[in-house]
Parts: structure tokens; C-alpha cells; sequence
């Protein structure tokens, strides 16, 4: 699917010639700091953009498709709905293959028309300050104070993500978008959430075709990617895989798509202890999956 089959909605779409278009991570690494571009600023609002491949277009448009639908089928079946956004970013962002600047995910959800006439509020969560200052200057721009609000928050740190959440409606219905860049989102988090909420729906991002796809046969055959072996065991909740012979046999043969499919698989056994029973899932190119 191309970037013309997404046209119907409105992501503020701006052409920034200040974008480099960076071909690679060190072109890109010399640009970006603290997750935001150094050389461009956004034409719209002059505050930092974050810079995305062409797939991020994508995955707005079905989060955006998505939330219409949440929004005007739900709203007169629960008294409230909220938005929750983990990993949220700055709220604009450049792809970096055409320099086309466009609302990220959170921007898209708060100018969207259902947003004031059906949610009540939007919590956004970030683990970096300074896109949640710049974030939380977009929401004042946009007039949602009110009903939007961006928090610094280690999405590891479930005391603080547990008292961010209790500001919301315990009566309420619950949107959760968890999109982080890579497999690191530790499970125990997701339940953290799902105990907070009681009733969730959720949207994970999966790095599938990217994190994963580079470094799960070395996270179980080589003991120097330990940490990453970690780390991949917390976002399962399984910390038996990697040392498993089924993992061990999958990766010695090179069976990386098998092997990425079992993985999949540990992570839905995970949703489904949660006492989750109903999942789809959207490609976003071969490199994300969108899970709900």
C-alpha cells in the first residue's frame, strides 16, 4: 500500500527544506539529539520535529483510522473515554526519504474531530523532557490544556506510570497506544497499565522487522548480547525462550522468520494470561506490526 492510498486524512503535510534527508544511522546520528532534529525546526510552529522513515505515515493513518472508530462507536456505550499515549514523541515529525513534515500520532489524535466531541482526556507519556516540553507546547498552542496533558515518565518505572495513570476516569474506557522504536517495553509495564485501567483497549507497535530482525539469533547465540537477550525476555515476559532448544535449534539453523514467529508467539501467550482473547494485526511495511 502506498503513501496514496493514506491522502483522506489531514496531517498538517508540509514540505521542510531544512530536512537533510539522512540515508543512513550516522548521517542521521550526526542530526539528532535527545530523539529531536537538530537542523530542522517545523515550518508550522518553529518548535523540533522528530525525524521518521516513510512507514510513519503509515501507522498514523491507521492509528487515526482506528480511533474514529473507537471514538463514535463507543462513546454512548461508556460514560467517559480517554486517550493514552506511551512513547508519545513531540507531536510533528519529517519523513526523512521526501522531507514532508506531518503530525505525529499525537497531534493526529488531538485534531481529530472526534477528539473534542467524544474523549475526555489524552495523557501522553514520554520518557524524554524535552519532547515532553516541546509536546505540551503544542497541546497549549492547539487550545487542549484542558483536555490533553504530555508527562516525563521511565516507562519502566511502574509506581510513577501507575500515578500518572490514577488521574483518569475510573469509570472510563481507555484507548492505550504503546509505540515504542524498539522491543523494549518490559511486559510487566503492559500489565501495570491493564491493572491501573481495568478496562483497555490497546494499539502496540511492534519493531518486528527492524529490532528484532537484526539481533535475535545473536541475543541467543551469543553471550555478549546478554543485555539484549534481557531485554527481549522482559518485553515477552518470558524469561525461559532464549535458552530453550527450540530457540537455540531455530537460531543455529538460521531460521529467522520461524524464529520471529515463535517469538511473536510467547507474546501473545502473554496478552492471553492478561485474559486478553481477540487480537488483528496490521503490517506497516516489513518493518512494524501494529498489534490490537
Amino acid at each position: 500500500m502506498g503513501k496514496s492510498d493514506y491522502l483522506r486524512i489531514d496531517l498538517e503535510e508540509c514540505f521542510n527544506g531544512e530536512c537533510c534527508s539522512c540515508s543512513n544511522t550516522q548521517e542521521r546520528d550526526e542530526h539528532i539529539h535527545n530523539d529531536l532534529c537538530k537542523t530542522a525546526k517545523s515550518k508550522l510552529d518553529n518548535l523540533p520535529v522528530r525525524c521518521i522513515g516513510s512507514w510513519g505515515y503509515q501507522k498514523i493513518y491507521r492509528l487515526v483510522q482506528y480511533f474514529g472508530i473507537f471514538s463514535k462507536g463507543m462513546h454512548k456505550k461508556w460514560p467517559v473515554l480517554n486517550y493514552v499515549e506511551i512513547c508519545s514523541g513531540p507531536g510533528r515529525c519529517i519523513m526523512r526519504n521526501n522531507r514532508q513534515e506531518v503530525n505525529g500520532t499525537a497531534l493526529a489524535i488531538l485534531k481529530h474531530p472526534s477528539f473534542c466531541g467524544y474523549l475526555a482526556k489524552a495523557l501522553f507519556i514520554d520518557h524524554n523532557k524535552e519532547t515532553v516540553n516541546v509536546l505540551n507546547k503544542r497541546i497549549q498552542n492547539a487550545g487542549l490544556a484542558n483536555k490533553a496533558k504530555a508527562i516525563c515518565v521511565d516507562f519502566t518505572d511502574l509506581d510513577a506510570i501507575g500515578k500518572s495513570l490514577s488521574i483518569l476516569d475510573n469509570r472510563s474506557l481507555n484507548l492505550v497506544l504503546v509505540d515504542p522504536t524498539e522491543c523494549n517495553l518490559p511486559f510487566k509495564t503492559i500489565r501495570k497499565i491493564s491493572d491501573e485501567l481495568s478496562n483497555v483497549d490497546f494499539i502496540i507497535n511492534n519493531a518486528l522487522g527492524t529490532d528484532i530482525k537484526r539481533n535475535i539469533i545473536r541475543a541467543i547465540l551469543d553471550d555478549s548480547f546478554i543485555r539484549v537477550k534481557q531485554k527481549y525476555s522482559r518485553f515477552i515476559d518470558d524469561d525461559q525462550f532464549f535458552d530453550s532448544d527450540e530457540a537455540k535449534k531455530l537460531a543455529k539453523n538460521s531460521k529467522l522468520e520461524e524464529l520471529i514467529k515463535t517469538f511473536k508467539g510467547k507474546y501473545t501467550d502473554s496478552w492471553k494470561k492478561l485474559g486478553y482473547k481477540y487480537f488483528s494485526e496490521k503490517s506497516v511495511q516489513h518493518y512494524y506490526k501494529l498489534k490490537n
